[in-house]
């Protein structure tokens, strides 16, 4: 779990075939935490080094597999996703 508050989950991924690659996926409570998230200081920084730029968000829901009902459920609370190159 990341400690920054409204992202409840951060992965980083190396690539295989070129290992100076990276994709960072993150996941936001919401669109307002996602937005203020790249409005901070230490984000800015950070895109503005030229290290990094963002390939790709979009909008998701969370699903659980309800075994009653041999079916997926979404949670009710939407995330918000950025893959991060």
């Amino acid at each position: 779990m990341n400690s920054e508050k409204g992202c409840s989950m951060a992965v980083a991924l190396q690539d295989k075939e070129n290992p100076r690659r990276f994709i960072f996926w993150e996941r936001y409570e919401d669109k307002a935490a996602f937005e203020q998230h790249f409005q901070a200081e230490h984000t800015q920084r950070f895109i503005n080094s030229g290290l990094t730029d963002l390939v790709q968000a979009f909008e998701t829901q969370l699903l659980i597999w309800k075994k009653r009902r041999r079916r997926w459920r979404p949670l009710r609370r939407m995330t918000y996703s950025s893959p991060r190159d």
